[in-house]
């Protein structure tokens, strides 16, 4: 076996590796590899990759960048400009995707790069450049569901709903077992009060993903909205046992509280809330989180009788006090 084959052969394992998702056992092999022949960009580039997964973020950039000055390839490009975007460093990713569009060597290549700094544009709350860019891509590639997910997110964020339940829906064509789909479509019907698809939209969603604290969250801010405050319980409980930072569940469960005639418990959950998103703060405040309770909610409110933390021990310490 000549050099050039062991270390192809260390890089494939190592690749393989990787796509079974054992890291570190992907970097030996890739280390393995470019120890050989430390010029292959390849090499460096799938290195890269296993460093991001292992976290070593500044590796990973290092690398990218070296494989880059080595052959600068527009996947390569994507991959910088990716990891760019994860950390957040938008304006960085957003001069990496314009140059790969610039050196697309194809016109799927060149609608991907589109689609991505689309969403770097929302990333930014950028809406109209995002959307430009996304019907560009789309008018390149109409045949990518990914482009009328991307714009679904643009769209409903400018409060364009109609159009983004078009996009949801033409994407679910093609995906079908995507939750972030079906919650951006449940949202949208949401904010159209139209509960019963909203409610379909979210259901779907978590049976997709059973562990989806944003579907939880919608369903149960759903069912609030319909007056079912017990159901609506249920579902907020569960969102934030699944992701203990979602805010939004503590404040809809004080919220649920309020109705309930408990002022106690509906201001310890408006605190939790509070704790984690400062900007939630107002919401302690009785009078100011009444606001968010719709003349309709309470008109619908179905009778509820029984000790609460009797049924939802969730909502109880170990000690017996309330959470």
């Amino acid at each position: 076996m000549t050099q050039i084959s062991r270390a192809a052969a260390h890089h494939n394992r190592g690749a393989l590796f990787l796509a079974n998702e054992e890291y570190k056992k992907a970097l030996i092999e890739l280390n393995k590899a470019i120890s050989i022949d430390p010029l292959d960009a390849t090499f460096r580039h799938t290195r890269a990759w296993a460093l991001w997964r292992l976290e070593q973020t500044q590796q990973a950039l290092d690398e990218v960048k070296f494989a880059i000055n080595l052959c600068p390839d527009t996947n390569l490009l994507d991959s910088l400009g990716s990891f760019h975007f994860m950390l957040g460093q938008y304006d960085q990713a957003l001069r990496i995707f314009s140059k790969a569009i610039s050196k697309a060597e194809s016109p799927a290549e060149a609608a991907l790069y589109l689609r991505k700094r689309g969403s770097t544009f929302l990333a930014l709350d950028q809406s109209d450049f995002a959307v430009l860019d996304l019907n560009k891509a789309i008018e390149i590639d109409p045949n990518d569901p990914v482009h009328y997910r991307e714009r679904a997110d643009v769209y409903y964020k400018l409060g364009r709903l109609d159009d983004a339940i078009k996009d949801c829906t033409r994407a679910l064509f093609a995906i079908k077992n995507d939750p972030l789909l079906y919650l951006c479509r449940a949202q949208c019907y949401f904010q159209q009060g139209k509960l019963a698809p909203a409610l379909d939209d979210a259901q779907a969603a978590i049976n997709l993903d059973e562990h989806f604290a944003d579907g939880h969250l919608l369903l149960g801010r759903v069912l609030l909205e319909d007056g079912q405050v017990p159901l609506a319980m249920q579902f907020l409980v569960t969102a934030f046992s699944f992701d203990p930072k979602c805010a939004e569940a503590y404040l809809y469960l004080g919220l649920c509280f309020d109705l309930l005639k408990s002022p106690k418990e509906a201001h310890q959950y408006a605190r939790k809330a509070a704790a984690i998103d400062s900007g939630l703060k107002k919401y302690t405040l009785e009078a100011t989180r009444r606001t968010l309770i719709s003349p309709h909610m309470e008109q619908r409110l179905q009778s509820f009788s029984g000790n609460v933390h009797e049924i939802y021990l969730e909502l109880v310490d170990d000690d017996g006090r309330h959470s």
